[in-house]
């Protein structure tokens, strides 16, 4: 058994770099089907599976899936009663999401949907710290009770939400992400193949990586890729040490980031010298384009949201981040761009602008227009209009036979209430409130501002990012004692973001954490 430790540093070619090595281990005799491949998010599985020319969840590549995934089969295929509880889970949309969604609804608990740990709602931050409870000590106790006495004991507020999710759960016969990675773990089973290939292996928790350590202790040979400086889902009790003390056979160092331009990883080594524990690397920055950081003051999330809105017209062919470091400043930010009808899209999930609201917008724009809109959004809008159903049906069918539009349909775009144009139950109010000033079509591929968490923002890259340095009073107290490295490393994520420019402002009503410690002078570049 050999292990190869792989460091992929941002923008190195760590997908590039498995996907070679997938394919040269299929050159040296070995069945694609003996392979495993388990990365942090599914999104991640699916890019290297395009890039082999297979589809997810068939017979070729029957473990290419998340740790959760892993264990998720390894149950079904060996526990009847854990098999079953799977089907009854997959009954509600959303799956464990939308058990959870329910179960909160029920309680009157608030909660969203959530893909990252980073929610102030009371039952996201239960549900968060349910993980990080059941990741961190299910290997010592082995018992789920032990971890919610702990929990009940330690954190009151949240334990009573888990416990009563366990009975809720118990009551419905379903089971829940944590219920994945302990049937892993107890069942002693492991996926038949003869390599194993992790990738984001420094984003395990203690729970995560004993599984993935049983895998490695089974095949002929194991690639651990990750990144110790981005270890930045704490949240779940990951910690980059188990990565960094993992002793391998071979351990390798992408030796270039494709990302970054000189002034830009400059200045993300001074954020690195701040970390002290980590894995020293020498990586080259990418030298064909040259880069820039800007400190832009200290500004209002609404300031540096208009900031955002103005440089995304500017850079209109580029495309631009606006981060925050938690959903909380996100919303405020949302608010401030749904005033200015500003389009905007969320890294993770959906946003307003996105399915039926593009599709009314430039209906309502262009018949105002007195223009003709696609033959999409003028079904879809006349399937909308408060007019009596045997009306629309002759729009309809003199559309289909002419190609034309009745004249008095332009004429009542132009005047009629937004309430009478389109069916209110299909948009919320800050919907209603941006199709009321529908004036110019939008190109859906036009819309370059994402807005969203630095945790979001993981894995993805920008032409332009507006970096706002500020921290909520939870986050200070355990950046600020004992914890300063994990603060540092997800301001490091959120840095190595962009390709081009870099803004950084400190928002005036939250303590700032990175321009606390690192420098804006001499950073030079492009404009």
């Amino acid at each position: 058994m050999a292990i190869i430790k792989i460091y992929g540093g941002p923008g190195t070619g760590k997908t590039r770099y498995l996907h070679t090595t997938v394919e040269d281990l299929i050159d040296h005799g070995i069945k694609l089907e003996h392979i495993g491949f388990c990365s942090y998010t599914n999104s991640a599985v699916n890019e290297l599976c395009e890039r082999l020319s297979v589809r997810r969840k068939s017979k070729q590549v029957p473990w290419f899936t998340t740790l959760h995934g892993i264990c998720l089969s390894l149950g079904v295929i060996h526990d009847e009663e854990f098999a079953q509880k799977v089907k009854n889970t997959y009954r509600k949309r959303g799956f464990v999401e939308g058990w959870k969604f329910e179960f909160c609804k029920q309680y009157d608990i608030e909660y969203e949907f959530a893909e990252v740990g980073a929610s102030d709602l009371l039952g996201n931050r239960a549900f968060t710290l349910y993980t990080a409870c059941v990741g961190t000590l299910f290997p010592k106790y082995e018992d789920i009770e032990r971890c919610i006495d702990f929990l009940v004991n330690n954190f009151e507020q949240y334990g009573w939400i888990i416990q009563e999710w366990h009975k809720f759960k118990q009551h419905y016969e379903i089971i829940d992400f944590e219920d994945m990675l302990i049937e892993g773990y107890l069942l002693d089973r492991c996926p038949p193949i003869d390599v194993f290939i992790a990738d984001e292996a420094q984003d395990f928790n203690r729970l995560e990586f004993e599984i993935v350590k049983r895998i490695i202790d089974i095949v002929d040979k194991a690639y651990l890729a990750g990144d110790d400086d981005q270890a930045i889902n704490t949240w779940k009790g990951a910690k980059a040490e188990y990565f960094l003390n993992l002793q391998a056979d071979e351990e390798i160092v992408l030796p270039k980031t494709y990302r970054l331009p000189p002034e830009l990883w400059k200045f993300s080594q001074q954020i690195l010298k701040l970390i002290e524990r980590r894995k020293e690397k020498e990586i080259e920055a990418v030298s064909d384009r040259s880069g820039s950081v800007r400190f832009v003051g200290i500004r209002t999330i609404d300031e540096i949201t208009y900031l955002a809105s103005k440089l995304s017209d500017t850079y209109y062919d580029k495309t631009v981040f606006l981060l925050f470091r938690t959903n909380r400043m996100v919303k405020e930010a949302e608010r401030t761009l749904i005033k200015l009808r500003k389009p905007f899209r969320r890294l993770k999930g959906v946003s307003l602008w996105e399915k039926d609201l593009i599709l009314a917008w430039n209906a309502i724009a262009k018949l105002r227009k007195g223009e003709f809109p696609s033959e999409k959004e003028f079904k879809f809008i006349i399937e909308q209009v408060q007019l009596p159903e045997s009306t629309k049906k002759e729009i309809k069918a003199y559309f289909e036979k002419t190609g034309n539009i009745p004249l008095f349909i332009f004429e009542l775009f132009r005047k009629a209430d937004i309430e009478y144009l389109v069916d209110t139950s299909r948009f919320d109010k800050r919907q209603l409130e941006i199709l009321r000033y529908a004036d110019e079509p939008i190109k859906p591929e036009s819309i370059n501002l994402w807005i969203d968490t630095i945790h979001a923002a993981k894995g993805r890259e920008a032409d332009i990012v507006i970096l706002c340095d500020g921290i909520t009073s939870t986050i200070e107290h355990t950046a600020f004692n004992g914890h300063r490295d994990d603060e540092l490393r997800v301001w490091y994520v959120g840095c190595t973001r962009a390709r081009e420019k870099l803004f950084v402002a400190q928002l005036s009503e939250f303590r700032p954490f990175l321009t606390e410690f690192v420098s804006f002078i001499d950073i030079k570049g492009g404009d």
